[in-house]
């Protein structure tokens, strides 16, 4: 069976890829002292764009630049022509194309090109063709993004695979295959010796395979192609097309902090980033990787620039824990942040900028406004500084570790107004809610998503179409938590319900039409 015909007859599922927005790479790239192109006057590609969701909500973002997808599967591209018509996304076009005729003759040349989940899904030769696109088609400063499998974790994933192949392999429906593949590796889990090892291995990946989308696992998981890579290999391959390592798109502190100093040592002794990188995959068990790519002749550190911090615009949902937060002191303070995360500082700059960002939450502010505004707070509260250059340079640096050891600190290289007030009747915007009906993710503005998977929020979500009240929508919520099948201890959820709450949650990222 061609692969183009196996994704006519099973589309993939729609996707919605937040990392992959331009403000992310570019984002990324600038931390790591590059000068990417400004994403708001940008040409954008996307190899095996689907059904173009993801493409839509970008460009749906960023008016002035100009998105292309190319797909080989006519139906994703039928789907993604008929999508950004609907909410007139005018400036995005998609085609039906193989990539392996992609020339610069077709669309010219690009400041991002994105292929996600595309190499380690395809033949050799489409592989080696993708590499070639990048180097040839990225623009003098462009940014390149691929992800792509890595071992060695990628092992434990890949024998699986292989056994539930060799299962199913008389079955010639895909769909069919996948199904009794993971019917097998069930029972296989459930019936091998305890305590072992290789039991271990199979329980951890079929609750992982169980997770995927249903497309995902037939086409990903138990389709013909599935390869990875030692990340000093995907090197190589950059290497031969005049391409370099820039970045990694993933925010690794979690992982880190649990490593013993033994690893810190062991991986600070490496001079060579790239051999860094691959030990790096090694100790933290990395199965995937999101890459950014640039032309070799671009001078990268691999350091992360403290002064190119300096250049973007910061947002932060933190808020002080205490009613009356003392600023101006050396107290420490704590402020929380989203999933009840708590930093504490104890710093009267860094603290008052921290303020400042929760009281501006839902929109950016540059760093040197927010920084310059925090002084003069700080300065009619009687702060006593010696030295603002040396205040200032404490801050830049605190501010840099909460965004880099958690994601509580959010950095963008673009500002745009976002309109954080709700009407009477609550009205979610067109483009958020069919990301919500198409792919259970409700995407915010500042490329903030957040996936949709409890049936109540779903539920409030579809009912604020503009023709309803607060009290109306809570009235028919409640009538949906009783006759819900999905919904368990029905009382105690309704005595929680508190809808203007969810509804201000929202208001705040720009969900609402005003």
């Amino acid at each position: 069976m061609e692969q183009n015909n196996a994704y006519d007859k099973l589309p993939y599922s729609n996707n919605i890829l937040p990392q992959t927005h331009p403000d992310v790479l570019s984002s990324f790239a600038s931390l790591q002292g590059l000068t990417p192109p400004d994403i708001q006057k940008s040409r954008i590609l996307e190899l095996g764009c689907g059904n173009g969701l993801n493409l839509i909500c970008h460009a749906a973002d960023l008016p002035e630049s100009e998105f292309i997808g190319i797909d080989l599967a006519e139906n994703h591209i039928e789907k993604a022509k008929a999508t950004a018509k609907r909410f007139a996304v005018g400036n995005v076009n998609f085609h039906q194309k193989d990539l392996m005729k992609l020339s610069e003759s077709d669309f010219g040349k690009f400041d991002y090109i994105i292929a996600h989940g595309l190499i380690s899904w395809v033949p050799q030769a489409v592989r080696d063709k993708t590499f070639s696109i990048f180097s040839k088609l990225l623009s003098e400063n462009g940014i390149g993004y691929l992800s792509y499998n890595t071992y060695p974790v990628w092992h434990y994933v890949q024998m699986l695979r292989n056994i539930g192949r060799l299962h199913a392999r008389d079955i010639t429906d895909s769909t069919e295959a996948a199904e009794s593949a993971m019917t097998f590796l069930d029972l296989l889990t459930e019936c091998v010796p305890p305590d072992t090892i290789y039991k271990s291995i199979l329980k951890q990946e079929t609750d992982f395979m169980k997770q995927l989308p249903k497309t995902s696992a037939v086409h990903d998981m138990f389709g013909e192609i599935n390869e990875a890579f030692y990340f000093v290999d995907f090197v190589s391959e950059l290497k031969k097309n005049g391409l370099k390592f820039a970045a990694e798109v993933e925010n690794l502190s979690t992982r880190f902090n649990s490593l013993p100093p033994r690893a810190f040592e062991f991986i600070d002794a490496i001079d060579d980033v790239i051999w860094r990188e691959q030990y790096l995959d090694f100790f933290v068990g990395r199965a995937f990787r999101q890459t950014l790519v640039c032309h070799e002749e671009i001078e990268t550190g691999y350091l992360v620039e403290p002064s190119a911090f300096e250049n973007f615009f910061l947002a932060s949902s933190l808020r002080p824990v205490s009613k009356e937060p003392e600023l101006q002191t050396q107290k420490p303070e704590k402020f929380l942040g989203a999933q009840g995360r708590v930093i504490e500082s104890a710093h009267p700059l860094t603290k008052t900028a921290l303020y400042e960002l929760g009281n501006r939450w839902g929109n950016t502010v540059h760093y040197s406004k927010l920084l310059n505004d925090s002084r003069e707070a700080l300065t009619k509260f009687g702060f006593p500084a010696e030295d603002w250059t040396k205040e200032f340079e404490a801050a830049r640096s605190l501010l840099l570790t909460v965004h880099m050891q958690t994601d509580l600190l959010e950095v963008h290289t673009y500002q745009k107004e976002v309109d954080t007030s709700v009407g009477k009747k609550p009205a979610v915007k067109k483009l958020a809610r069919m990301a919500v009906e198409e792919a259970d993710f409700v995407l915010l503005e500042y490329n903030r998503g957040m996936r949709i998977e409890d049936p109540l929020l779903r539920k409030l979500l579809e009912l604020a179409d503009g023709s309803r009240t607060m009290d109306e929508i809570e009235s028919e919520l409640v009538s949906f938590v009783k006759s819900s099948d999905e919904i368990e201890d029905k009382e105690r959820v309704i005595g929680n319900l508190s809808i203007k709450a969810e509804i201000d949650r929202f208001a705040y990222l720009g969900l609402f039409s005003g």
